[in-house]
């Protein structure tokens, strides 16, 4: 099942907006008539895996871009009182030949073969699985009907939502951010096939390994402490430690070393919560120069994310068609990595053949872009003609500077700031012999010429120099001669 569309009159500063999110058709809504058009992309080219669709969601910050998540979201898993103040939203989705609409308005279809039907927003939950992932870092309001939501479709990284009366739900964090990494890490490496890695130069870690206890009262941790001795109703061994080994927390007299491939689903959702008690470390059994607790924050968070991803999958929308909202994934990541984030994607779920994927990114990376036609992008902006502008240019293999410069609307430019502010008190001078406490001799800027980075205004403020040189030698010259002119009067 695919989102081929969506129309919204008002919600927050999105007004009166069609946007496509299926590269093969293009949809416009006139509400004049209450008519939805659907042409069908003649110069539609498939780049990715026939399960696969990939929208990204661009622009300069303000347009709208996590709150179309929030829309999206917040429309599924709210209640009757529309207390999101969402007003005249519907949803267009292609399932098989069927379309289905939330909304009864008058459809012209590409084809006559195509048909279409009606369903309400909680109906379309019988045909798909979706939730945000929230990787930025101030996470959003809880959504209303939280209960269904946060029990069955939310999962934020390293955050988990416990109930606290029937008209709210509080926010906590069990375990820590390192712990439920691990775990997530654990999954990416229990369920991805190893020539992914190699080929994206992934370390391989393939263990784990449980010795020492930590200092710590487990009386003090009583929930979590409660979560593991309820596993060990159904188990006699977890993360092979027995249940009294665990209650005494008795130190190991040697490493329990573990396969990340022979550990169950259950058991990689406890490591979190075991790390608490133990040190838990993530292992490779052929380099022992690789330390998994020593890689960038961003490594680890690529690594975690896709697990949350995997886990997902696995657990709650296997065989089922899905959309995920992933709101800046590419936080904390080298841009290396981010290189990396759409090549990952088509090839780690390409596998799952039997589920289609809607992956929907709201980024500030133009990295994304790169991997993506301007049919898979969604451009906001404040300013209309812009928006209108960029719809007409290519992002596909597009040089990453335009790409800075187009999709996320820098028409300051690319430079610092302060380096900007630099260059003018610079240009002032050469122009005008303006003098500022930085700038106040040709000496001081040359200083700031060899020193410029970008080679053509390097050479364009040489010369601008070099002429200013030449002027002043010039005035020099004159000056000589009158002098001589008026010594030669006196003899």
């Amino acid at each position: 099942m695919e989102l081929v569309y969506l129309w919204i009159e008002s919600y927050k500063n999105i007004k009166k907006q069609g946007f496509n999110f299926s590269p093969r058709f293009r949809c416009e809504y006139n509400e004049d008539t209450n008519e939805l058009t659907i042409d069908e992309n003649k110069d539609y080219v498939s780049i990715f895996p026939e399960n696969i669709n990939i929208t990204a969601i661009v622009g300069e910050n303000g347009s709208g871009k996590s709150n179309l998540l929030h829309l999206i979201i917040g429309s599924i898993f709210q209640n009757v009182d529309n207390w999101r103040n969402i007003e005249g939203l519907f949803f267009l989705f292609k399932h098989s030949n069927n379309y289905i609409l939330s909304k009864e308005i008058k459809c012209n279809l590409p084809q006559s073969k195509f048909n279409y039907e009606y369903k309400d927003f909680q109906n379309i939950k019988e045909y798909v699985y979706i939730s945000l992932f929230d990787f930025s870092l101030i996470q959003p309001e809880i959504w209303n009907n939280w209960d269904e939501y946060k029990k069955y479709y939310s999962l934020e990284p390293s955050v988990d939502y416990r109930g606290n009366g029937p008209n709210g739900a509080s926010k906590i964090i069990p375990i820590s951010f390192n712990a439920n990494m691990s775990s997530l890490a654990c999954y990416f490496y229990r369920y991805i096939e190893k020539q992914i890695l190699i080929d994206n130069k992934i370390d391989i870690y393939d263990e784990i390994a449980i010795r020492k206890a930590r200092k710590v009262n487990i009386d003090f941790l009583k929930t979590e402490k409660d979560i593991i001795l309820d596993a060990y109703k159904n188990n006699d061994v977890l993360l092979g430690l027995t249940k009294t080994e665990f209650k005494t927390k008795r130190a190991l007299s040697q490493y329990v070393i573990l396969r990340i491939d022979d550990l169950r689903d259950d058991e990689i959702e406890l490591i979190g919560y075991f790390d608490l008690f133990f040190e838990i470390e993530i292992r490779s059994s052929s380099n022992e120069d690789l330390n998994y607790k020593s890689l960038s924050l961003g490594h680890k968070m690529l690594i975690s994310n896709f697990g949350l991803i995997l886990k997902t999958v696995l657990k709650r929308a296997k065989e089922k068609s899905v959309i995920f909202l992933l709101d800046e994934i590419e936080t904390s990541m080298h841009p290396n990595w981010q290189k990396n984030i759409i090549y990952l994607f088509t090839k780690i779920f390409k596998n799952y053949s039997s589920t289609y994927f809607n992956f929907i990114f709201a980024s500030h990376s133009p990295f994304l872009l790169s991997d993506l036609q301007k049919q898979d992008c969604i451009f906001l902006s404040k300013n209309e003609k812009d928006k209108n502008d960029l719809e007409k240019k290519q992002t596909f293999g597009a040089n990453i500077h335009t790409l800075l410069s187009d999709a996320f609307f820098m028409a300051d430019g690319l430079q610092g700031k302060y380096s900007e502010l630099i260059i003018n008190e610079l240009i002032g001078y050469l122009n005008e012999g303006k003098k500022t406490e930085k700038i106040n001799s040709n000496e001081d800027a040359q200083k700031y010429i060899n020193i410029m980075g970008e080679p053509i205004l390097k050479r364009q403020l040489q010369k601008m120099l070099d002429s200013r040189r030449l002027s002043k030698i010039d005035e020099i010259d004159l000056l000589r001669r009158r002098i001589e002119e008026l010594e030669n009067k006196q003899k």
